[in-house]
């Protein structure tokens, strides 16, 4: 809208604007919005003469309608994949909807199943907050004994240095009810801890130096130099597990097949999003994330990773369902 006082100083750069040559053109259009504050599109309607005015209130309807019940099959969604947050449930939001469909616990036309898959991460979060869908969930944390031996011997490691990208390096943390039982194929090459004594410590600090695996921590306190392990122990391991004490043989037995199966739905249908850069801005940070993906997908797409495994992991994803892994 151009205001009364506007309208003659509007009407003298339309004039020189028309007659102006395309350098010309862009500091006319720099004067003007910087002397009015308009947006640059807008300035150029006004300026050419295409701007209509529009009286009353002004609708802008979505390309699309998403309902309660569409609502509804993304809470089963969400509670099939851990309500993990929107961006990291999209790509496997169709495989999600399709098991549902399956076992018959949605029901919906071909239409609406297109529709609902192609919902987008943001119109998934107002949708959830439309009908407070997302529950709001607390945790506990637990704090180990800190270990001072070593230290001087292992270095510091922040994540912001963190630059290994081969498949192999590898965050490591304690979760007390893991049942001992650690086994296994792994090609370690780095392993990266926190400073509790469980880790910083002669028997570990000397198998690394005796495999040539790098061995580095993360600071005291300082729980983000150690992120990718660290969100597991809430998301993961306390999500299924919860806080108590298990150490008998059956327990163990038990969380050993437990974990096998979380192991399976983590790594083939759970998708994570890896911080790639931090850009300031004046006081702020934007943090920069990659494309959300699972890590079965991101192994097939390492170079480092042989065709032989890719293989196996292939065939073995094709003989899993999302469903019974959890139910």
């Amino acid at each position: 809208m151009v205001l009364k006082l506007d309208k003659r100083y509007l009407g003298q750069l339309k004039l020189r604007y028309k007659k102006s040559t395309k350098k010309q053109k862009k500091i006319i259009l720099d004067e003007f919005t910087k002397t009015l504050s308009y947006d640059r599109k807008h300035a150029i309607k006004l300026l050419t003469g295409n701007y209509q005015h529009q009286k009353g209130s002004i609708h802008h309807h979505s390309h699309r309608i998403y309902t309660k019940e569409d609502a509804e099959i993304l809470k089963q969604v969400c509670e099939l994949l851990g309500w993990i947050c929107s961006k990291r449930m999209k790509p496997s939001l169709t495989l999600a909807v399709d098991e549902l469909i399956k076992v018959g616990k949605v029901t919906i036309s071909r239409e609406n199943r297109k529709r609902v898959t192609g919902i987008s991460p943001a119109t998934m979060n107002r949708l959830f907050k439309r009908y407070k869908i997302r529950p709001k969930l607390k945790g506990r944390s637990y704090y180990t004994k800190p270990g001072t031996l070593l230290k001087s011997q292992i270095p510091v490691r922040t994540f912001s240095e963190w630059n290994e990208n081969r498949v192999g390096f590898f965050e490591i943390d304690l979760v007390g009810h893991d049942g001992s039982l650690v086994k296994g194929d792994f090609a370690l090459l780095g392993l990266d801890s926190d400073s509790g004594a469980e880790f910083i410590n002669d028997q570990l600090y000397r198998y690394c130096i005796q495999e040539k695996i790098t061995f580095t921590r993360g600071r005291p306190g300082k729980k983000n130099d150690n992120p990718y392990v660290e969100e597991k122990n809430d998301s993961i391991i306390r999500n299924w597990v919860g806080y108590g004490r298990y150490d008998t043989q059956v327990q163990v037995d038990t969380l050993n097949e437990l974990y096998e199966l979380l192991r399976l739905y983590t790594n083939f249908f759970l998708p994570v999003m890896k911080l790639k850069k931090k850009i300031r801005i004046g006081s702020k940070i934007k943090k920069v994330h990659d494309k959300a993906a699972t890590p079965y997908r991101r192994i097939l797409r390492a170079k480092d990773v042989s065709k032989e495994v890719k293989d196996k992991l292939r065939a073995q994803y094709k003989s899993l369902s999302l469903l019974p892994l959890i139910i």
